[in-house]
Formats: C-alpha cells, structure tokens, sequence
C-alpha cells in the first residue's frame, strides 16, 4: 500500500514529467517517447501510457496537458476545476484550497518532504526516498516504436529564461486532427502566479492581440485570483493557421515561455476532366481523375475511387494510373452514356459521356493562346478543363448550337503565387495590422502583377488583395515610403496598358464595380498614407498610369499637382476656407491616365436617359479634416481638364456615382469650357471627369412621348395592312395578279415586323432573348426591303416590256424571303452574335458595324427602285395619254408611282393607302 496515495502521486507526476531525452516502458515492454504518456494518443498497444492518467491527475488537484474541467475532492464530491485555489472552501473539505502555492510544480514524496516536479525521473534521487524516480519506466532502447497519423499538433516546449519569481505554466492541447476548414480548436494556456503577471502570445513575430476582433479567430485573457489564463480559439482552423506559437508570462525580471507548433493539413481535392466526353462512333478517349493539391496525400493517405450513378464501376482493367493521385478511365463509344464520377474516398467529381449522333453540331479540337487543349465537343454543352500551367483553378469555354467556340473563361484561374498571397493577406487582416507585414505582401505583390503572362482571375484576385490590404491599413497609418511606392507600383501594374482588355472585360462581365472598388482602394490607402506626412511636404509618386500626391497641410489651400509633371496638364484647387485653417488636413489627390477604359457604365433600364461616358482622364480628391471625411463644401472645388477635341456644346462635367455605378452630373457646373479644354466646379469631392452622352440625351418626359408615338404609329400600320389583306381576300377573283401577291407578302411580312419590334424591342434584360428579337427583326425588315424591289421590277415588266408572258412569281417570292435569310445567317456567323442587341435596345449596332448589313441592302433596293421609277416614269411620258394629259394628272399619276416603289411610303406612312 502506499502512504497517503503518494504512489499514485508518483505515477502521475512521473508521466507528465518533462524530461526529454527518457522513454516510458509499456505494460507490454515495448517503449515510446515519455512526452507521448498521458497526451490523450494511446501509443501503448496495450493502452497503459493512458492508465490513471485522469483519475489520478483530478484525485490530486494536478493538472496534466491536458486542461480539465472537473476537480475531484477528497470527501468524493467533485466540483468545476476553475474553482480550484479560487480562496473558497468550494469542496467543504478544503482539498480544493490544499497544495495551491505550487499545484503545478510541487511533489510529495513519500516521505513527506516535496521536491519541485520538474526534477521526477530526471536519474537522481532528489527526495532522499527514492521515491521520485520509482514506477518511471526507463528504457534504455533509444529507438521508438510509436507509429502514428498526422497530429495537428507538436508537444509543447516550455523555456525558462530567469524565474527567481518561480513563474510556472502549462498549455492544453486537443486531441483530434486538425483538418482546413473542418475543426474549430481550442488552445489554452493557464500561468501561476497572477500577481503582477502579463501575459503576451504571438505566432512566429507577429503579436497576437485581443484588441484585433475577427470572426473566426478568438483570443481571450483572463487574471483570477492565483492563475492567469490564455484562450486562443480558431472556428474553424485553416491552413494559414499553422506556424509556431508561443506565450510568455513575465513579471519583473521574472519570464517563463511555452511554445507550441501547430499542423494543418487540407483534404485532397480533386477534378475530374473533360466535363464532357464527345465520342463519335469507334472513338476511345480517356478521364483523367486529378488530386490537384497532391501534398495532402502524404498527411492524409487516401486512394482514388470511381463510380457510375447506382454503384461504382466494377472493370479494373479500364483504370490506368498515372502517379500518385492520378488516374485514368478508358472509355470506349461503346460504353453506356451518361454520368461518371470520382473522387478521393467518395465520388464528388462528375463528367458526362456523350456518344454524337450523325447530323449533331461539333466543335473541333483546337488550342487556344494559352496552350489550352479543347477537345472536339458536342454542341450546346459548357466545357471545363483545368487551367493550363501554373495556375490554380478551372477554366471554361461553351461550344455552342451552331458548332462554335465561344470566348474562353479564365476568370477562375489564379496562378500559385497570389493564391499563396491571398492566405497571406487574409492572415494580416484577421490579426493585429503589423506594417512590416503589409510591407512584405505589397512588394510580393508587385514582383508578381509585372508578370505579362497573367489572368482575368490573376486580375481580379490582385484587385481584391489591393482592397483588402487597402482596409487594413486604413485602420492605421502608412509610415513608410516604401510601401506606399509598393502599392502603387501594383496599382500601375493592374491598370498598365501591357494588361489584357479580354481579362478586364471578363472581370467587369463577372462584377462591374472592380475598377471602382480599386479606385476607393487607392483613396483609402493614399489617406492613410497621409497621415504620416510631415505637415506641408507633400509627398507624390508619379508611375506611367496614375500620379498620386498625399500630405498633411495646414493654413493652405490644397493645390494638385503642387509641382510641374511631365505630362500632366490637368490640375484641382481647393479652397482652405472649406476647413479650419488651424487643424491639420490630410488628403489624398489622384490623376488616373488609364482608369477611364476600365469603368464600366451601369446597364439598368432606369439610369438609360441619362448615362455618360467619359472623354478626359481622371482627376480624384479626398480630404480628412477634424477627424472626419470632408463631405460638403463650402467653396466649390476647381477642376481644369484638358481633352481631345470634341464638340463643346456636349460636353458636360461630372462625377462617378459609386452607389449607381454610372457618370452623374448633379452638383457639378460649368465655368469655362471649349473644345479641348473644360473648367469645372463642383459642390462635394470624389472622381472627376469630363462627360459626353454617347447617344444625344432625351428627357424622360420627351422619351414617354416618344414612346406613345412609336406604339401609336406602328399600331395603325398593322392595322393597315391586315385592312389590306383582308380586302384583297375579299375582292381575291378581282385583283388577282403577280402584283398583289407580291403586295400581301409585304403587308404580312410590315405586320410581323411591328409587332415583334413593340414587344421585344427593349427585352435587354434577357442576352439570349434580345439577340433574337434583334435578329428576327434585321431578316424581317430585309425581307421588307426584297418584296420591295421585287414590286418595282415586277411594274417595270408590266409597264416597259408590254409582256403577256408569265411572270417566274414562285422563282420572285422565293428570293424575296431566301436572299435575307442568306444575308442574316453570315452576318451571324461573321460577328458570333456580337451586335446583335445592346444594353438600351434589341436592334442592330452602329459600334459593331452590323447595322450595315442592314442599311447596305436597303440602300441598293433604294436606288434601284429609283432607277425603276425613272424608267417608268419616261415611258409613261411618251405615251399618247399622257401627252394629252394636263400637268395636274401627270403629276398625280407620278405621286401615285413613287407611293408604290419607294419603302417610305410603307414603312411609315402605312401600307394599307398605297396597296389600295
């Protein structure tokens, strides 16, 4: 038996020992490292490195490293352990207050004198007994035999610089495997005394702070009355999370410091490629199932598997694998259609088998400009392959119903390095804001946006990272030179000329407020930046895209640019009696050369009447004074532009609207402007430019009016011509003839013309459905135009040839519907439905050059008919009859030919009055 429990003592205090260089001995004679006892793995085959671990640490009052929360007193009652040497008789016996000036280092021996715990087992019989070194297990063997899975976490490394305070410590770890994005992990960390005790942790150097908030990552310090705890909570624990950890608790000259790893390990993640396997008949082609971060099967060893909907797939012999973490499936056109998946442990990748009929539309295989392999595909399908080279992601291409490639999609296509960045910056952001941290990702950030060979994804995670980066330090100040050259050397970089305007259009088609996000950036670092500057002594940073001053002034007005820069014309002024002359101003002023090509106009049918676009550089003001945003003003701000030559009379000065997403004029006037050089005042500060209406602006009253008109017209011409039709069907055996024929064909051909136009005309909301109205009314108004020429030519045969010989009417009609179906379906294919539709109608375009295919054959039809009528008119004339007419009949009869040949008197005085 042994004397006041202190064999159990002695067990304990021996397996939580902190001796390194010692084994602990199994049950079962095998040995394994001492700092794997009592750590919640069972190494031991036999489990005994986890016998009387907890029941002995809570019958003792002994904490192991593992924190608990349940303290068991010696009358058998148990109670929370944070009230433990709380200075209350919490158990009624007292055994909760016992052994509490050193619980965590004192140990008795059994001969009831105590020795401090780190000196257990350490090979010398320091209590005199030798009972601090029984029941330790030594082994002499230095080989383990522990085998184990990834551990999240390393043990922790206690180091005591000077301690003549006797500062004492110890940190709980868990015992789970930390997965990214899977695990929410406590750490906690309890140090002894709590007098005069501060307490700091950091991971690596950068200090963790409890005054930075962040909604995954929780710190929390709290002083008791004789401990003092550190809770670190991660909710959930990611791969940016890992690193070395320490906390350090000093007082005085006193300081003890636990160190801690932690190890985060990701799941596989896999793809599975071609999305769609097009297999004509007697093909075989191949999937490719892909572990795309092929690190995570070292930590988490796992095997690729396949299945089909229903069951995985039983033939092993189409399987061939490449390497680790890639495989593939041989698949033959005779192999059932549909569904295959695969995936790491379970199916999550899906790709589709299909077999092409005869007569089905192909897109050939072809490589793009960046290497990107297209296999020959099936019509009507979204292919997805993974990005070429270096970069991260997926990138897509829809091969469309006629058998054409559309444009390819690199949007989500990020190379290595600025996702790297990206975790990079998301750990900056979610703790204390250090500037040598921001420092260090800008100037990565910089080497990294002057690579050539870049993505629209490249782009729009660099345009992120700017904002993001942007917030945070703006939460602070920008002390350094360097880094604000940093920041806008990556500024220069995205808005360079060398930058691809297929990847911003990408960007801007995915979300149009990038190039306004990355302007509020700019204003919100250059702020920041300003706030370190010494008052007076602007500092200014000029780069081959933008130029951007920043300064701290007092009792001056804010003058921009303060000196002559090559080439830069343009130039602001702002009143110092917008703000108190005695208190310190900071600003931020920006001239943008390339910015204007990238701010994308808003597309909303409401903002139409009246959007602008710019036609001069950018110029940018912010101002903080008093602590505060400078928002209204009381003297106008100056602005001076100089532009190319335009028509002054439709030039107009104004602002960009973040919130609308378009030019705004409101607020801003005109004081001197001319053709190439415009001054402009305007009541508030933001972005400024000189603006032209792309299209000549129209009042919403005079649009409404329009409106009613255009409703109103095209409503009495349908009308017309079914009154047309219908008289011609009644009076059918009467004025049956080649030229009625021809006539009716025309008023059903106007009839669906309106009519498709007043019901789909504004339909912009909808891309598809716009480009079809667009083109259904580009082949009814040609074949408007055909039934035209065909009536002109069929008078002249009448008139100048005297002919009783059949007209060929079938052969007439038959190209006055074909010839604009031929002229549609090539204006289609030259331009891939570009043109077709816009963002304020569903008609044909002027910038895209198709509304030519339009007014090319009427213009021929135009001057053909004039030609008919000439020739007709000349034979009338020579006429017997019309010799002895008067000139008032010559000229009705003349009237009366030209209502019939010429379009106008169709298309817009109505049809229904020259048919009858």
């Amino acid at each position: 038996m042994c004397p006041n429990y202190s064999c159990l003592v002695v067990i304990v205090v021996c397996l939580l020992g902190s001796v390194q260089s010692l084994k602990f001995k199994c049950s079962n004679t095998t040995c394994i490292e001492r700092t794997f006892v009592c750590d919640g793995f069972q190494d031991c085959d036999d489990k005994s490195d986890e016998k009387s671990c907890f029941v002995s640490a809570k019958t003792f009052g002994i904490f192991s490293a593992k924190t608990l929360e349940i303290f068991m007193c010696q009358n058998s009652s148990s109670i929370d352990s944070t009230l433990v040497c709380n200075g209350d008789d919490d158990c009624g016996d007292g055994s909760d207050e016992r052994r509490c000036a050193k619980t965590l280092e004192i140990f008795m021996c059994q001969n009831s004198s105590s020795i401090d715990s780190t000196l257990v087992c350490n090979g010398d019989d320091d209590c005199g007994d030798g009972s601090d070194e029984r029941r330790c297990g030594y082994c002499t063997s230095p080989t383990s035999t522990r085998t184990t899975t990834p551990s999240t976490t390393a043990k922790p490394t206690t180091t005591t610089v000077i301690n003549p305070a006797n500062i004492t410590g110890k940190c709980n770890q868990t015992d789970q495997t930390y997965i990214s994005g899977e695990t929410a992990v406590e750490v906690g960390c309890i140090f002894q005394p709590s007098t005069n005790l501060a307490v700091t942790c950091q991971k690596g150097d950068t200090l963790i702070s409890p005054s930075e908030p962040s909604d995954r990552i929780l710190y929390q310090t709290r002083r008791q009355p004789h401990s003092f705890s550190v809770q670190l909570k991660f909710r959930p624990i990611l791969r940016r999370d890992k690193g070395n950890y320490s906390c350090k608790a000093t007082v005085d000259e006193s300081s003890w410091e636990i160190s801690f790893s932690i190890q985060v390990f990701e799941t596989p993640t896999v793809t599975l490629f071609p999305s769609t396997l097009s297999l004509q008949e007697g093909d075989q082609r191949n999937l490719t199932c892909k572990v795309t971060n092929t690190g995570a099967l070292k930590t988490i060893p796992a095997s690729l598997v396949w299945c089909r909907p229903g069951g995985s797939i039983i033939d092993k012999s189409k399987f061939v694998r490449v390497r680790e973490g890639m495989e593939r499936l041989m698949l033959k056109s005779a192999d059932a259609s549909g569904d295959y998946m695969c995936g790491v442990t379970n199916c999550s990748e899906t790709a589709t088998l299909v077999v092409i009929k005869p007569g089905e539309k192909l897109c050939p295989e072809i490589t793009d400009s960046r290497g990107t392999e297209w296999p020959q595909t099936v019509g009507n399908t979204t292919m997805v392959l993974p990005c070429p080279g270096e970069f991260q992601g997926n990138v897509r291409r829809v091969c469309d119903v006629t058998g054409e490639w559309e444009e390819v999609n690199y949007i989500t296509c990020v190379r290595e390095e600025i996702a790297q960045l990206e975790e990079e910056v998301a750990s900056i952001t979610e703790g204390a804001v250090s500037s040598e941290a921001i420092k260090n990702v800008l100037e990565k950030l910089q080497e990294v946006t002057k690579v050539n060979d870049s993505s629209a994804g490249d782009l729009e995670k660099s345009i992120d990272l700017v904002d993001t980066l942007a917030t945070a330090v703006s939460k602070s100040i920008v002390d350094d030179i360097a880094t604000a050259q940093s920041f806008v050397n990556v500024v220069d970089n995205i808005l360079s000329v060398d930058t691809s305007k297929e990847d911003w259009q990408q960007v801007q088609k995915k979300n149009a407020t990038k190039a306004s996000s990355l302007m509020r950036a700019v204003t919100s670092f250059g702020l920041a930046a300003a706030a370190s500057q010494t008052v007076n002594k602007p500092l200014t940073i000029n780069s081959s895209t933008m130029v951007i001053e920043v300064a701290k002034i007092k009792k001056q007005d804010i003058t921009f640019p303060t000196e002559n820069l090559e080439g830069t014309k343009n130039s602001l002024r702002l009143s110092q009696e917008n703000y108190d002359a005695e208190e310190n101003v900071t600003y931020v002023a920006v001239f943008y050369q390339t910015m204007a090509e990238f701010l994308q106009r808003s597309t909303t049918r409401d903002d139409r009447s009246t959007q602008k676009e710019i036609r001069s550089q950018i110029l940018s003001l912010a101002v903080h004074a008093g602590g505060k945003r400078l928002a209204e003003l009381n003297v106008d701000v100056t602005l001076n532009f100089y532009h190319g030559q335009v028509d002054d009379a439709e030039l107009e000065c104004g602002y960009w609207n973040f919130n609308k997403g378009s030019w705004r004029t409101d607020g801003c006037k005109r004081s001197q402007i001319n053709s190439s050089f415009s001054r402009c005042d305007c009541d508030h500060l933001t972005n400024f430019g000189i603006l032209m209406s792309p299209t000549r602006v129209v009042s919403e009253e005079n649009l409404r009016l329009l409106k009613i008109i255009s409703i109103a017209g095209c409503s009495l011409s349908i009308l017309g011509c079914l009154v047309t039709v219908l008289t011609h069907v009644c009076l059918w055996r009467s004025v049956r003839s080649a030229k009625s024929v021809i006539l009716v064909n025309l008023c059903m051909a106007l009839t669906l013309a309106y009519s498709v136009f007043l019901a789909g005309v504004e339909r912009t909301e909808n891309k598809a459905a716009c480009t079809a109205v667009a083109a259904i009314l580009h082949y009814l108004f040609l074949a408007i135009f055909c039934l035209m020429f065909a009536q002109g030519i069929e008078m002249a045969r009448q008139i100048v040839t005297v002919s009783r010989k059949i007209s060929r009417l079938e052969v007439v009609l038959a190209l006055s519907w074909g010839v604009p179906a031929v002229i549609v379906g090539i204006t289609l294919g030259v331009t891939k439905l570009e043109g077709y539709g816009n963002d304020q109608f569903c008609w044909l375009t002027v910038k895209d050059g198709v509304l030519y295919a339009l007014v090319g054959p009427a213009l021929f039809v135009i001057l053909a008919n004039t030609v008919i009528i000439v020739v007709i008119m000349r034979v009338l004339f020579s006429t017997k009859m019309m010799i002895r007419k008067g000139n008032r009949e010559k000229f009705m009869i003349s009237f009366r030919s030209l209502c019939v040949l010429m379009p106008g008197s169709r298309s817009h005085v109505g049809v229904w009055y020259s048919g009858i």
